[in-house]
């Protein structure tokens, strides 16, 4: 998927919560932010549609990266305040955030076909 111009932000979010996690475990590989990306797309499609939400079984270190990326979509969905950021004007729909977690995991999938292990981590921590 390709980025649109006006999920840019939403998208940097994710990502820097994803690259703080990431310096903190620099063995993490991309299979592990794929894994936490398709867990948080469960979760906001369970809770788009108003259904009881399957658990993951995540590793420690996805559980890691999927409550990080939890963390900030929820705030872009005005559902916590527990980010240490300003307050925002507008809250985004559950539709949008699952739409840039799916266009994140096209990120990931096409890093991938490089094969590193960890290039996409590593072409986005150059941003971040």
């Amino acid at each position: 998927m390709a980025y649109r111009e006006e999920d840019m932000e939403i998208l940097e979010n994710i990502e820097a919560v994803i690259v703080a996690v990431y310096r903190h475990n620099p063995k993490m590989i991309d299979f592990t932010v794929m894994n936490a990306l398709d867990a948080a797309i469960k979760h906001y499609r369970a809770e788009e549609h108003g259904s009881q939400e399957r658990i993951a079984e995540l590793s420690q270190s996805e559980e890691e990266v999927y409550k990080a990326i939890r963390g900030v979509c929820d705030w872009r969905l005005g559902f916590s305040t527990e980010l240490d950021f300003p307050e925002l004007d507008v809250t985004e729909t559950p539709e949008r955030i699952i739409y840039c977690l799916k266009t994140l995991q096209g990120s990931v999938k096409k890093a991938g076909r490089e094969g590193d292990r960890q290039g996409y981590l590593k072409f986005i921590s150059r941003f971040l």
